[in-house]
């Protein structure tokens, strides 16, 4: 894989856990409303299971995802781990030696995916 491909994949595995640390907004009760109104009646009158149905065991990662994941897991230091999340989970613009560390970083993924 070239340079170029490994920065195009790891853009799309950035933009996908962004993507599932937004979340999906927010439930229309509260849960202290929802646990009050079971107390004492018995039953939820309305269900607000699809709002937490969506925790980490319900996402699909799809295959060249989990192949970056794979590469992340077993080719990076916990720095160097950090440093991708920034620059491409949150879009932080690395300082100079943070570049250098990158393009390193980004040559070790691309050899190995």
């Amino acid at each position: 894989m070239t340079l170029k491909e490994a920065r195009f994949a790891l853009r799309c595995w950035g933009r996908f856990w962004a993507e599932k640390e937004m979340g999906l907004g927010f439930a229309s009760r509260s849960i202290t409303a929802t646990m009050m109104e079971i107390g004492q009646v018995g039953i939820s009158a309305r269900s607000d299971k699809h709002l937490y149905s969506h925790g980490s065991e319900g996402i699909y990662v799809p295959a060249h995802i989990e192949d970056v994941d794979w590469a992340v897991k077993w080719f990076c230091t916990v720095p160097e781990k950090m440093l991708l999340r920034s620059v491409y989970v949150q879009k932080r613009q690395p300082t100079y030696k943070g570049k250098i560390e990158l393009l390193k970083i980004e040559n070790v993924i691309a050899r190995n995916l």
